[in-house]
């Protein structure tokens, strides 16, 4: 099982290892933000979670460097995520 994140929790996104769920932006690969919301595991929707991803979390973006400054909300699977203390990001928002 994949682990569970806390909200207030700040995180990485990896690069790679999401599994077969390959549903994260590259710009956002490697980036840092914060666990804002967790959905919980998806049940009950054949289409689109034929398979176990691990809970869904809400992550807030940190502004990339050199960027508007602007923050996005991704919704992203536990699998795709890592425990961080890291400030900086190296996504390319």
């Amino acid at each position: 099982m994949p682990k569970e994140f806390a909200l207030g929790q700040r995180v990485r996104i990896k690069r790679e290892g999401g599994g077969t769920n390959r549903r994260v932006p590259e710009y956002a690969r490697g980036g840092t933000g914060t666990i804002v919301r967790s959905y919980g595991l998806v049940t009950g929707n054949r289409h689109d979670h034929a398979e176990e991803w691990g809970p869904l979390y809400g992550v807030l973006l940190d502004p990339a460097p050199g960027s508007s400054g602007e923050r996005l909300l991704l919704d992203i699977h536990a699998p795709w995520l890592e425990e961080t203390d890291a400030g900086a990001s190296e996504a390319v928002v």
